[in-house]
């Protein structure tokens, strides 16, 4: 099985943020996936949400402050 890209941090296309908690969130918009790891890169959670408007949210509630 291939490693997703949105697992490869750094990867052109790939929007991620860390949260207070340590989180790292990624978002890749052209397959539309999601995921959330811990620093380990423990994978947390990981799946394709129904709207654009889910990874803004993610951003909205546990993104840096602006």
């Amino acid at each position: 099985m291939t490693v997703p890209a949105v697992l490869r941090e750094g990867t052109a296309g790939i929007d991620s943020f860390t949260s207070g908690s340590g989180l790292v969130f990624l978002y890749e918009n052209s397959t539309n996936t999601f995921l959330i790891r811990k620093a380990s890169r423990e994978l947390v959670t990981f799946y394709r949400p129904t709207s654009l408007g889910y990874w803004q949210r993610q951003k909205d509630l546990y993104g840096p402050r602006q």
